[in-house]
């Protein structure tokens, strides 16, 4: 028995007329309101798109907060990444949530994986069900790129500055079409 301020509602749990009167609804009447209703129908598309939003609003903050890491911050000799390194690394991360393609097809298994190079730089390696895809832009201005596609292994060189968020879009563009 159910009491609410000393009286029994059990009879009234589930009803649709008031006191008294309980209806039974069945299973598959409940499996048919969850099915045909577009209130709690998510496309996962949009969950895609919101899981790499998180994603990259996250890793943008680790770049950020490269700049705090102490001179030497590996044992041994190591660089900061300096703030033109930072600013490029930090409008490759923004630039992924453009991409329509990866975006709409981000899922819980994919990783965006981020470190600073002992050399001074950042590096960020994509991992996605249908390429990987690494990335290093350096202190001293180089920026390497890398990618990886049905075991099919290829490196982009002569990438500037002026040019490489482009390009690199342009890449993972065409890595995220499947086969």
């Amino acid at each position: 028995m159910t009491t609410f301020l000393g009286q029994d509602i059990s009879s009234n749990l589930f009803s649709n007329s008031g006191f008294g009167r309980r209806d039974t609804v069945s299973t598959s009447s409940i499996h048919e309101r969850f099915l045909n209703s577009n209130k709690i129908m998510v496309k996962p598309s949009t969950i895609a798109v919101k899981l790499l939003q998180k994603l990259v609003r996250q890793r943008v903050k680790y770049v950020d907060n490269l700049s705090s890491l102490d001179e030497n911050w590996i044992s041994g000799k190591s660089q900061l990444p300096d703030a033109r390194t930072i600013e490029m690394m930090t409008a490759f991360i923004k630039s992924l949530c453009k991409i329509d393609q990866l975006s709409q097809s981000w899922h819980r298994k994919s990783k965006l994986l981020m470190s600073p190079l002992p050399s001074g730089g950042i590096s960020a390696e994509i991992q996605h069900e249908n390429f990987s895809l690494s990335l290093n832009i350096f202190n001293s201005g180089n920026i390497e790129l890398e990618y990886e596609k049905d075991g099919y292994y290829d490196e982009v060189e002569n990438l500037v500055q002026e040019n490489f968020l482009q390009k690199t879009n342009d890449l993972i563009c065409f890595l995220t079409q499947r086969s």
